[in-house]
């Protein structure tokens, strides 16, 4: 009876979330290969059909015992694939566990999670010397296990495809070595979106100034040229000894520059036809946008500090002095336990010209492999595939109440700009792997105010050696 109504519980999370919240994709791309869609770009939106349900397979033995299916992850990243206690106050603690629940009395399958070593080494060590104790693992993206051999290809694995739209596929077509998926991340890897990048700000501020964020991104205007316009209009007394007078466009700090260069359109690598990665770094564009980048962040009437996220003070935007604060997503939790003087908003990153894509990216998140000594590949695979499919419209929904600070419903168009960010997630290849100084040398530029090719020309060479080496180091 309690697996019954673990079951019905999690069945309404999943039945219950929100329109709004559905991440959509093209399940007619589906091929039944499991290879990632489009290589380069992220997921289109605008498109009302349902991902397929992960084939459903009993993986309980003929005594009707439930297969033991263990994950192995990072200590300081288990909670969002694990809760065990039913009775939690915490509606997105209640959402993982229900989820769960439901995941193993529809799978026949018993979940459970080992907490693992924050360091990559170790927790590499610890893998390699498992034989065949774990189902699957989550580790850190910069972490770089890839290399080493230990997992499936997951674009090829039976029971995963990875068209299907609960994967975000501008991270996982981007990070492929020669079309080989060792790794993917998919709507069970909540920090995606929690670290997703994106532009709150002061509503009252906004109609104040009669500003409509929400249609000029509707409108495709939304552009790095707009933001900096806007935040002329809105700046005040910057010039005054009195920092208290001091009203600022928009507070940026050292993820949120970063993430505003591949809003805008930056591209260091891209995947050929083959598979191959390739290096675009020293296209004219791409120092066109840092080089807009630059001057938008340097602005006098931008606040930059090249502090991180998680450090950055918003006494700025929670006093009222600022209109943006350009940051993580997550940091809305802070948002809306705070007794602000004002509603707030979101929207996205602003694009370069209207004429471009909406694109977001984070500073960081979790992935998922399968090694290849699980001691069953189709269950791995789909329970992996079940856990992301089913944690759409019940972890996610959950996540987007609690950031919105009131139910999604009472928050439409700031439920719409986390759709539209999420839907077009992008990560860049150099991102994951950084060889060479390439990123770096972008991120140096546009951090300093200096000319973002010449430093860029003096590592194009070394950067593309460093590819080469990379890519020959990998397991194939």
């Amino acid at each position: 009876m309690k697996r019954i109504l673990c079951l019905l519980l999690c069945l309404c999370f999943l039945t219950a979330g929100l329109t709004a919240c559905a991440k959509t994709g093209d399940s007619s791309k589906n091929t039944g290969t499991g290879k990632p869609a489009d290589s380069s770009q992220p997921t289109e939106s605008g498109t009302d059909e349902s991902p397929d349900v992960p084939e459903i397979v009993s993986f309980k033995d003929e005594n009707g015992v439930p297969a033991d299916y263990n994950i192995m992850v990072r200590a300081a990243r288990y909670e969002y694939l694990w809760w065990d206690d039913e009775n939690t106050s915490d509606t997105l603690q209640k959402s993982v566990w229900s989820r769960n629940a439901g995941i193993e009395e529809t799978y026949g399958v018993q979940l459970g999670i080992t907490e693992m070593t924050d360091t990559a080494a170790a927790f590499a060590t610890q893998l390699a010397g498992a034989t065949g104790a774990f189902d699957l693992v989550c580790f850190d993206y910069y972490w770089k296990l890839e290399q080493q051999g230990y997992f499936y290809d997951l674009a090829t694995m039976d029971g995963i495809d990875l068209t299907q739209s609960y994967w975000y596929h501008g991270w996982n077509n981007n990070t492929t070595i020669n079309g080989v998926a060792y790794t993917a991340v998919g709507d069970a890897s909540l920090e995606v979106l929690q670290n997703i990048e994106v532009m709150f700000f002061n509503r009252t501020m906004a109609t104040g100034n009669d500003l409509d964020l929400y249609g000029l991104v509707d409108d495709n205007q939304w552009t790095v040229d707009k933001l900096m316009e806007i935040n002329a209009s809105v700046a005040q007394n910057l010039d005054d000894a009195d920092a208290q007078n001091k009203i600022y466009g928009a507070l940026y700090d050292k993820h949120s520059f970063r993430a505003a260069l591949f809003a805008a359109g930056l591209k260091l690598t891209e995947m050929a036809e083959n598979g191959a990665v390739q290096i675009i770094a020293g296209r004219q564009i791409n120092y066109d946008i840092a080089d807009k980048i630059s001057a938008l962040i340097h602005s006098k009437e931008v606040d930059f500090s090249d502090t991180n996220c998680r450090v950055r003070d918003w006494s700025l935007f929670k006093n009222g002095q600022a209109l943006f604060f350009a940051t993580a997503l997550f940091r809305g939790n802070e948002l809306r336990t705070a007794n602000l003087a004002f509603d707030y908003g979101i929207v996205v990153a602003p694009k370069f010209t209207e004429e471009d894509k909406y694109v977001s990216t984070n500073y960081g998140a979790s992935v998922f492999g399968i090694p290849l000594d699980c001691r069953d590949a189709k269950m791995s695979a789909l329970i992996l595939s079940a856990l992301n499919y089913y944690s759409t419209d019940s972890v996610v929904t959950t996540y987007y109440d609690q950031v919105l600070r009131q139910r999604v419903g009472e928050n439409p168009e700031n439920a719409r700009m986390i759709d539209l960010a999420r839907e077009n997630v992008y990560v860049d290849f150099a991102f994951i792997y950084e060889f060479g100084g390439l990123l770096s040398a972008f991120y140096t530029a546009v951090r300093d105010n200096k000319s973002s090719s010449g430093e860029v020309a003096s590592v194009l060479d070394s950067a593309q050696t460093a590819l080469d080496e990379l890519i020959a180091g990998f397991h194939q």
